[in-house]
């Protein structure tokens, strides 16, 4: 009982941020572990009506993990393009000094 009395504070006083690992908040995309802190701490609720049930439970998870891989792949593409974007430059340098080269050979 005291491991949820402890994260129920920590939730409902937005200091979460001191008591998880600095290299999970970095790991997650924002938006997914804030679905799995809203959801875990729905669960937390004293009160048994007001605690969702399994499938709901289920469904918040799967959500959050949808959304987290959506962002996996966005980071991907970014990298991605930002090599892509690189090359180009590099290519494009290379011409323009062949050309300068050519230029001052003739």
């Amino acid at each position: 009982m005291f491991l949820a009395r402890f994260a129920k504070y920590h939730y409902e006083n937005r200091t979460l941020y001191d008591i998880i690992h600095h290299d999970l908040w970095n790991q997650i995309f924002p938006g997914s572990l804030r679905k799995y802190l809203k959801t875990a701490y729905s669960c937390l609720k004293e009160d048994r009506v007001q605690r969702p049930n399994m499938l709901n439970v289920v469904d918040e998870l799967e959500k959050a993990l949808e959304e987290a891989l959506r962002f996996d792949e966005l980071e991907k593409l970014e990298k991605a393009l930002k090599f892509q974007l690189r090359h180009d430059i590099f290519v494009r340098q290379a011409l323009n000094f062949q050309l300068r080269h050519e230029y001052f050979v003739e």
